[in-house]
């Protein structure tokens, strides 16, 4: 009996231990398979990399796309925290030893990767300012690629005005109940003067030039001639600045003279990065003379970036009047002062601000300043003007001013120096050859009548661009009953959400007839495209805002709504696919390449054995 009980024992012991040991292996197993899962998850810093690696991988086409993971710095890989993230703020820990943000820094972007299977886990990470009283830091944006395997998240900073002030931020991620992961790095407030952040303006003769523009009127202050419609405003972040908050700029001027708006992508609050972004001025004068151009851009917690510099005016509609005196004073801004200025894409040189640009004749008499050659009266080139009587006042502007006094014994009435023949008529724009359901009048059609004034905001009657459509085009036509070839100074872009859509002026490989960004010259009667490129960057819907800054006349503008559904990803290799894309092609030609081999094979197989009958077939005759 006893040893029937140690042998019934020992079966159950060894029993107990085998489970024990099946549960060990498949606890090993699971710990095994987690290891191999974590092996596959890591965090990133995107926005970390040096101003080197951001030249080779941005550009203003890219903005907000995803980069290049092979500059990103680690920050968590291979089932640790990388040092530098792991032990900041930790005692006996040096501030020299952690990541620091600097102040001329206001946001963070970070990639979190995930592997092809995939984890369940918060990819959101929380956020808190463990040390400090300068700065509150947020989620601002996350964008979670599943097919992709990877999410990017953008952190952002709200900084505080302070001197220098260093702030210990902290993030974690909670990948199950028992695991987080925390990261830490410290972040600098600062206040004053941002030195890393410039405006410059961009000469309309030499694309490369950008001439500087100063917070104070002075002699090299840039001057914006009557013939040129709009100007480009350039901001730059120079290293070590990685990004910049700025809000909305806002231009002003005196109305009377000329009215300036903005218009752009750019002009809208944003992020600016290491690369250049440009918005326009465009100028509506609306009386001869020159007035002083404001522009303030807030990018707090720093002082506000201000610019100013001159705009000249001739006659409404660009109809100058020639002939007049520097004794007929034309309206000038009271702040302009007699310096001399920069004309856009020329060295600084002295400049008389009471001369006019279709200033064609001279009076002896009065002045010894005039234009270089002669220019026609009222843009009509078939006449001159009459030269003027010793001691008349010929008068610049409109009405019984436009006259010049005859000579004492002549009994002919005096003559309005305006031509008559010269007649300008609104440039119509459609979504067909020489259609005008889009644009005409001088105003856009219901559809179209997003603007800029009203923050770009659409409603359900507004024209819409479907989620298949990547490129479109508009018809832009001169009518025929104007006498007078129409300027179009540039076209202006200007987006919404710039995190949904990027829109580019785009022209196809034989040119003929399309618009460039750069704008040209419409004959009557003649029609040009402007074709527009789209680029979704997520799932939604966004306003488009076109603008035509024309040299004559009020400006064309019309604007719409595009629709997106979530993007193909650019890849490290530059490619547009995702890893779902990816998956299935390979699985194809994998299949294909295997049907390929299979049908050979069976083949090959079909032959050999037909060989091998007709080779015994042969042995037998030889054989009888």
């Amino acid at each position: 009996a006893s040893l029937i009980f140690i042998f019934c024992a020992g079966i159950v012991r060894a029993d107990e231990e085998v489970v024990k040991g099946a549960e060990d292996v498949e606890k090993d197993g699971n710990r095994q398979e987690a290891e191999d899962l974590m092996a596959d998850f890591s965090i990133s810093c995107v926005s970390c990399r040096t101003i080197d690696d951001w030249d080779v991988d941005f550009s203003a086409e890219q903005e907000n796309l995803r980069l290049n993971s092979e500059h990103d710095v680690p920050m968590y890989k291979d089932n640790e925290i990388v040092s530098i993230w792991g032990l900041c703020g930790k005692s006996g820990v040096s501030a020299d030893d952690c990541y620091v943000e600097d102040k001329y820094t206001d946001e963070m972007v970070l990639r979190v990767s995930y592997g092809v299977f995939g984890i369940t886990f918060e990819k959101k990470p929380y956020l808190k300012v463990v040390k400090g009283q300068s700065l509150t830091a947020a989620v601002q944006s996350f964008d979670d690629e599943e097919d992709m395997f990877e999410a990017l998240i953008t952190i952002k900073y709200d900084c505080q005005p302070a001197d220098d002030d260093v702030n210990q931020v902290q993030a974690t991620f909670q990948l199950d109940k028992d695991t987080e992961i925390e990261i830490m790095w410290l972040k600098v407030c600062g206040q004053g003067v941002n030195p890393k952040f410039d405006v410059g303006y961009v000469s309309h003769e030499r694309k490369e030039v950008v001439l500087p523009l100063y917070s104070e009127l002075g002699s090299s202050s840039v001057l914006v001639p009557a013939n040129d419609p709009s100007s480009s405003i350039r901001m730059t972040l120079f290293p070590p600045a990685r990004a910049q908050s700025y809000l909305d700029p806002v231009v002003s001027s005196d109305d009377s003279i000329v009215k300036a708006s903005l218009r752009g992508t750019a002009a809208l609050k944003g992020t600016l990065t290491p690369a250049n972004w440009e918005f326009e001025v465009n100028y509506d004068c609306k009386a001869p003379g020159t007035s002083v151009i404001h522009l303030t851009i807030p990018i707090p917690p720093f002082d506000d970036v201000k610019k100013v510099w001159r705009k000249e005016c001739e006659a409404p509609g660009g109809l100058g009047v020639a002939g007049s005196s520097p004794e007929d004073k034309t309206k000038t801004d009271d702040k302009v002062g007699e310096s001399s200025s920069t004309k856009p894409g020329t060295e600084a040189e002295k400049t008389d601000n009471t001369k006019k640009p279709d200033q064609g004749t001279k009076d002896n008499a009065k002045s010894d300043k005039t234009d270089k050659g002669e220019k026609t009266t009222g843009n009509n080139p078939s006449k001159k003007p009459s030269k003027p009587e010793k001691g008349s006042k010929d008068a610049e502007g409109t009405g019984d001013q436009n006259r010049t006094k005859p000579p004492k014994d002549s009994s002919t009435p005096p003559k309005t120096e305006t031509s008559p023949e010269r007649v300008f008529k609104p440039l119509e724009v459609g979504t067909t050859y020489e259609g005008k359901e889009v644009f005409s009048d001088g105003k856009p059609m219901e559809a179209f009548s997003i603007s800029f004034d009203s923050g770009l905001k659409n409603a359900d009657h507004h024209y819409r661009i479907d989620l298949n459509t990547t490129e479109t085009e508009f018809f832009l036509h001169n009518p025929r009953e104007s006498s007078t070839a129409q300027t179009i100074d540039r076209v202006s872009v200007t987006v919404a959400d710039r995190m949904i859509t990027l829109v580019k002026v785009t022209q196809p490989y034989i040119a003929r007839r399309y618009l460039s960004e750069a704008g040209g010259l419409i004959g009557p009667g003649e029609t040009f495209r402007i074709q527009l490129h789209f680029i979704c960057k997520m799932a939604g819907e966004s306003s488009v805002l076109i603008t035509l800054a024309t040299l004559y006349g009020d400006n064309v503008e019309f604007g719409f709504v595009k629709e997106c559904r979530s993007p193909l990803k650019i890849t490290d290799g530059g490619i547009l696919t995702t890893a779902s894309s990816l998956y299935i092609t390979t699985m194809f030609f994998l299949v294909l390449i295997a049907s390929l081999c299979g049908a050979f094979y069976y083949r090959r197989k079909r032959a050999t054995a037909a060989r091998r009958r007709t080779t015994r077939a042969e042995a037998k005759q030889l054989i009888t």
